[in-house]
């Protein structure tokens, strides 16, 4: 019933609902933001590229949604990794930290800003990095648009 409705099938179910667990953190979010006055544009730019990683991240789990009508705790198991990176990722040996940093770029999202917050970031590593989100966004929805095409019916 998604695809016959005349809004955007991706914008609908990105927007469909809202996940109660995450409102808390979400107001605590807002509060701390709040009390922190030292807000400069690199931190503003690295917290919008969280988000456009974020969303690439649930599109592409949408897709497999669609293709296989089953993800199971998929959106779990990202949540989970994410508490690989409530430390910093500079914590982490090498090959860890590659792999979270760029790979499952969770250290972009979570640890970046943090960093651009502090002044650790050069210019050119900020660039880079939401270079990289706006490409992971656009081959997320590549992807989500090559799902529909292949979508088959999930009823009879």
């Amino acid at each position: 019933m998604v695809l016959v409705k005349p809004l955007s099938p991706l914008i609908r179910v990105l927007l469909g609902g809202p996940d109660l667990i995450d409102m808390g953190i979400l107001f605590i979010c807002i509060a701390a933001l709040a009390f922190i006055h030292a807000l400069n544009l690199h931190f503003i730019l690295l917290a919008i590229n969280s988000i456009l990683i974020s969303a690439a991240f649930h599109i592409l789990v949408l897709t497999l949604g669609v293709l296989t009508t089953s993800v199971d705790h998929l959106i779990m198991v990202y949540r989970d990794m994410t508490s690989l990176v409530r430390v910093p990722v500079d914590f982490y040996t090498q090959p860890l930290r590659f792999v979270i940093t760029f790979v499952v770029p969770l250290g972009i999202m979570y640890t970046f800003p943090a960093k651009a917050l502090m002044g650790l970031l050069n210019i050119q590593t900020i660039v880079l990095s939401f270079i990289g989100g706006v490409v992971a966004l656009l081959f997320a929805i590549k992807i989500w648009n090559i799902s529909l095409k292949h979508y088959q019916s999930a009823s009879s």
